[in-house]
Formats: structure tokens, C-alpha cells, sequence
């Protein structure tokens, strides 16, 4: 991975932590809600950022073991079978 990509994604993890903190400590000071809303809300900031880097690990895994060949196919005057 290039230094400018690696630049950029820690940038963009760097931006989406900071703007998590903020949401947190702005929802910690708001009086209006109860202590339930309060936890809830919290737990969907937090955890669907996890949801998705897990999801996007989970998906992008298999890409880290070495491919295979394909079985080479056959060619025949009609066509690849």
C-alpha cells in the first residue's frame, strides 16, 4: 500500500474517532434525555463503526491468501467448455 493511501486511511479512522468522541461527549452533557436513550444512542455510535470494519475484515480476508490457479479449460472449435 502506498505512504498516500496509508496517509489517508489513517486520516479518515483519525476524523471518524474524533467525530465519535464529540457525539459521546455531546450526548453525555444533553439533559433531555433519560439515562436509557442515553446508553442506546451510545451503543449505535460506537458499535456500528465496529459492525462495519468487521464486516469489511470479514470480506476482504480471503484476499490475503495466495490464488490458486484456475484449472486451465480446454479449447474446442465451438467454443470453451
Amino acid at each position: 500500500m502506498s505512504l498516500t493511501a496509508q496517509i489517508l486511511l489513517w486520516s479518515i479512522a483519525f476524523v471518524a474517532l474524533a467525530l465519535n468522541i464529540a457525539v459521546t461527549i455531546r450526548l453525555a452533557t444533553l439533559h433531555q434525555y433519560s439515562s436509557r436513550q442515553k446508553l442506546l444512542q451510545l451503543l449505535l455510535v460506537w458499535a456500528i463503526p465496529v459492525a462495519d470494519a468487521t464486516i469489511v475484515w470479514l470480506i476482504t480476508k480471503d484476499d490475503e491468501r495466495p490464488q490458486t490457479p484456475a484449472k486451465e479449460r480446454e479449447f474446442y472449435e465451438g467454443g470453451w467448455f
